[in-house]
């Protein structure tokens, strides 16, 4: 996103749009490290706050146009994913098939598989 801001205000630069006066203003910005905050912006001139501004809109909206092919990528890729099985609920599903013998023997014995014990 840095290369895009540069090559905008540079395209500026060279095409006449900031006056000389504007442009100490941007070399003495880009010296002191560029904009700490979105608040060094107001301390500028309009023009110059419109210049960083255009670059700042043109280099988001080249990141977001760098993003589209990753993004289809992603869905085509996504296609070809296998569905994997949930092992967690196979296992609580085999744990049901597998009652464990000495718990049904108990049951019998509390009368809770017997209708008959558990009517008397």
């Amino acid at each position: 996103m840095n290369a895009k801001i540069n090559s905008y205000v540079t395209e500026q630069i060279q095409s006449g749009t900031i006056s000389g006066s504007d442009l100490d203003i941007l070399a003495a910005l880009y010296s002191s490290g560029g904009l700490t905050s979105i608040q060094s912006l107001d301390g500028l001139p309009p023009t110059v706050q419109q210049v960083i501004r255009d670059a700042f809109q043109n280099a988001v909206r080249w990141s977001f146009i760098s993003l589209i092919p990753w993004a289809g990528l992603a869905v085509i890729l996504s296609l070809f994913l296998s569905k994997i099985p949930d092992s967690d609920a196979q296992r609580s599903h085999h744990d049901t098939e597998m009652r464990i013998p000495e718990e049904d023997e108990a049951r019998k014995l509390s009368g809770e598989m017997i209708p008959e014990l558990r009517q008397k």
